[in-house]
């Protein structure tokens, strides 16, 4: 009930009393230095509660008359007295200089000069810390990376790639980072099989903070999706028929992944195709897109049209991209052999 009525006492002073100072509408100490805790009244002095002590020993404290010193005790005070004095008259009594008073002043510990040095020494210290924060940040702190890799396959393995992607894209599940994960390791596996007949290859990463690395992904996605009119994977495929200036054909596979750091690093030369493909593996990639065109056997893509549509890639065989005809200088594939527009050999 005591608690209760301070509570209500202390709301009323809150509110109804607006014009209370803040000095005055919050205080309280509960303990303190020095005194007693089974002191039932309180204390204005320093350290919170005191111990008032005991009516009886108050009494007795007040009722004994003070100790009166005996003649022998004032004479022997007095001689001593006399004999200081005798002493410091013999010996003189210099007075204290200046020099001696500042000499041993008590200094204060709180000078300005301090505060000033105190406050620079932390200045000091917080940028310095800051700033090997920022280092260790930089260096050991988790960031995402975009990884791409496209590679641009020969006519041998084109067939067998476009129908083990087709059915890859039927069976495979991506719901997970662990099913996307396989999925990748699938996709690698298939093309470390064909890694012979690679003829065109182009890697690329980026590592940047998660929201970034989000929109470029799926910018870099629809880029390359972007690249060819019809998706055929989920959709019926138009009719279609393929020239003969297409020649065999190529296939153009690109793989894309979002997340950690990788394990391994990119080669520094387009022909590090083993060193490019390990870089791509990741266990549990946060995002994963597997692209490739022409999807559909009678639609050919020749290096003409390749290096045209992927200017990024670089070739790898001087036996394939853009030649031109030294007789009517048109532009074909270079694995043609021949002119199609004249028929000169190359």
């Amino acid at each position: 009930m005591r608690l209760a009525r301070l509570a209500l006492a202390f709301v009323a002073l809150t509110v109804l009393a607006p014009e209370v100072s803040l000095a005055q509408s919050t205080g309280g100490r509960i303990g303190g230095f020095g005194g007693s805790s089974r002191s039932s009244g309180s204390s204005s002095g320093f350290g919170g509660f005191r111990s008032s002590g005991s009516s009886s020993s108050r009494s007795s404290r007040t009722s004994t008359p003070p100790r009166v010193p005996t003649a022998e005790e004032n004479a022997a005070a007095t001689a001593r007295t006399r004999a200081w004095n005798e002493t410091h008259a013999q010996h003189g009594s210099p007075e204290v200089t200046p020099e001696e008073v500042h000499a041993f002043r008590r200094v204060p510990h709180w000078t300005t000069r301090a505060i000033e040095d105190g406050a620079a020494v932390a200045a000091v210290t917080f940028f310095g810390a800051l700033v090997l924060y920022l280092i260790l940040w930089l260096i050991f702190a988790k960031r995402n990376e975009v990884r791409r890799l496209s590679l641009g396959f020969g006519p041998r393995s084109r067939v067998e790639l476009q129908e083990r992607l087709r059915a890859l894209s039927r069976n495979a599940k991506t719901a997970t980072p662990l099913q996307r994960g396989q999925l990748l390791a699938e996709v690698l596996s298939l093309v470390r099989a064909y890694r012979e007949d690679v003829r065109y290859v182009a890697w690329q990463t980026f590592r940047t903070r998660h929201a970034e690395g989000t929109k470029r992904f799926f910018a870099m996605a629809n880029d390359l999706r972007a690249r060819y009119r019809h998706e055929t994977t989920a959709r019926v495929a138009p009719d279609l028929t393929y020239r003969a200036e297409e020649g065999p054909g190529l296939l153009v596979i690109s793989l894309l992944t979002f997340g950690g750091r990788g394990a391994h690093a990119f080669g520094k030369t387009p022909h590090e195709l083993d060193l490019a493909l390990y870089a791509m593996e990741a266990r549990a990639p946060e995002g994963l897109e597997v692209i490739w065109s022409p999807s559909e056997q009678a639609d050919r893509l020749s290096s003409a049209e390749l290096e045209t549509l992927y200017p990024e890639l670089q070739r790898l065989d001087d036996r394939v991209g853009r030649v031109s005809c030294r007789a009517c200088h048109a532009v074909y594939a270079a694995e043609l052999g021949r002119c199609p527009a004249c028929g000169k050999p190359r």
